[in-house]
């Protein structure tokens, strides 16, 4: 199951490597963290969303401390970056 994946990641690790002085490196490396951070951000918006449009379909249970959660994820991802 996680061998394919394995796998193109030791190979994408390698070609990372070779292209370390690349301008295109550079810029990957400034703009993935901001990237990141508002994908993670941005699912418990996306779940609100989908639980308010069909009320009787979701799987997801609302509890009282799930916006716990949400400020948690943004704590993380704003010190690790």
């Amino acid at each position: 199951m996680f061998g394919p994946t394995c796998l193109l990641m030791y190979y994408v690790q390698g070609m990372w490597d070779k292209f370390r002085t690349s301008p295109l490196r550079q810029a990957l490396e400034r703009v993935w963290p901001p990237i990141g951070v508002g994908l993670m951000l941005s699912g418990p918006f996306v779940i609100r969303a989908v639980r308010l449009q069909e009320p009787e379909r979701h799987l997801l249970r609302r509890h009282r401390h799930s916006h716990r959660v949400g400020r948690l994820v943004a704590f993380t991802a704003c010190t690790c970056f």
